[in-house]
C-alpha cells in the first residue's frame, strides 16, 4: 500500500512541478518578492522537494517490495509440482491447490508496471508463468465450486434423471490425468489445457442440463397452481387439458432421452402435487353443494 501511494503520489507530484513551471514562463520571469509569481515559484519549490523526498520513499519501497517478493517466490517455487485438486473425505468437497499468492503477485506486478516502475526480470518471468495458468486456475475452481454446491443446486425429485451427467462430471475431475495416465500437476501446461478444456466440457453441459429441467419443473408447478384455482365441475374440460399437457411434458423429455425410469422419482412428486389440487377443488365442490 505504501509503494502504491509513493508511485501515485510522484507521478501527481511530477505533474504539478511541470504545470508550475510552465506557468512560471519558460525564462522563470520574475516580479518581486510578493508578487504572483514569486509564490508560484515558492509552490513550485516545494513540489520539487516533496517529489524528490517521495521518490526517495518509493525507492526504499520498492527495494523492500522486491526483497518481500523474492523471498516469497522462493517459498512457492514448489507450487508447479502441486496436485491439481484433492477431495476432503470429511466435507465430500473438492479443494483446489493453485497459489493464490501467485495471483497477489500478478495483480501487484500489474500495477506496479502500470505506474512505470521496473519490475525485475526474474520475477516478471515468475509472473508470467502464473498469468500462464491464472485461466486454468479460476475454470478449477469455478468447477471445484460447483462440485461442492452440485446437491443444492439440483432439485432432489429430479436428481436420478441428471445421475449420468453428474456421473460424468465427477470422473473427469476426480482423474486429471494426461494421455499417458499420468497425473497433471501444474507445471504440464499442454496436458492443463487439454484437462481443463474437457472439464469445462462436462461442467457446461451437467449446467445446461440442470437448467433445462429446472425449467420444466417450472412450468409444472405452474400448470399445478392454475388447476387449483379452476373450478373442477365447471371446467372439467381445462382440468383434462391441464393433465394431458404435463404428461405431453413427460413424454418428450423421455423421448428426449431421460427414461421414464428415471423420471419417476419426480413424476411421482408430481402425481402428489397433482392430487393435493384435485383433493382440493373436490373439497371446494362439497363446500358448494351444501350450501
Amino acid at each position: 500500500a505504501a509503494l502504491m501511494w509513493a508511485a501515485q503520489s510522484g507521478l501527481k507530484l511530477k505533474r504539478t512541478s511541470e504545470l508550475l513551471r510552465l506557468m512560471l514562463g519558460a525564462g522563470g520571469a520574475r516580479d518581486g518578492e510578493d508578487g504572483p509569481t514569486a509564490s508560484l515559484r515558492a509552490c513550485h519549490g516545494v513540489a520539487q522537494d516533496l517529489t524528490r523526498e517521495v521518490d526517495v520513499f518509493r525507492q526504499q519501497q520498492f527495494k523492500e517490495w522486491e526483497d518481500d517478493t523474492q523471498s516469497a517466490l522462493e517459498d512457492m517455487s514448489t507450487w508447479k509440482n502441486n496436485r491439481l485438486m484433492t477431495f476432503d473425505q470429511r466435507s465430500n468437497h473438492v479443494k483446489t491447490h493453485f497459489n493464490e499468492q501467485v495471483v497477489s503477485l500478478l495483480r501487484e506486478v500489474r500495477q506496479l508496471r502500470s505506474l512505470g516502475l521496473p519490475v525485475r526480470r526474474d520475477i516478471l518471468v515468475e509472473v508470467e508463468t502464473a498469468a500462464k495458468f491464472y485461466r486454468y486456475g479460476m475454470v478449477l475452481k469455478q468447477a471445484a465450486n460447483f462440485y461442492n454446491n452440485l446437491a443444492t443446486e439440483m432439485i432432489p425429485c429430479q436428481k436420478p434423471m441428471m445421475l449420468q451427467d453428474a456421473i460424468e462430471f465427477e470422473k473427469v475431475l476426480m482423474n486429471p490425468r494426461d494421455g499417458q495416465n499420468r497425473e497433471i500437476t501444474w507445471k504440464n501446461a499442454a496436458a492443463l489445457e487439454g484437462y481443463v478444456r474437457r472439464l469445462s466440457e462436462v461442467a457446461d453441459k451437467l449446467a445446461e442440463r440442470n437448467r433445462y429441467l429446472r425449467k420444466r419443473h417450472d412450468v409444472l408447478r405452474d400448470k399445478v397452481i392454475s388447476l387449483m384455482g379452476t373450478d373442477l365441475v365447471r371446467y372439467k374440460d381445462r382440468w383434462a387439458a391441464g393433465v394431458k399437457e404435463m404428461r405431453e411434458l413427460f413424454g418428450k423429455l423421455e423421448a428426449e432421452g431421460y427414461s421414464r425410469e428415471s423420471q419417476q422419482v419426480w413424476r411421482q412428486y408430481w402425481d402428489f402435487q397433482l392430487y393435493k389440487a384435485l383433493e382440493y377443488q373436490y373439497v371446494q365442490g362439497l363446500e358448494c353443494i351444501n350450501k
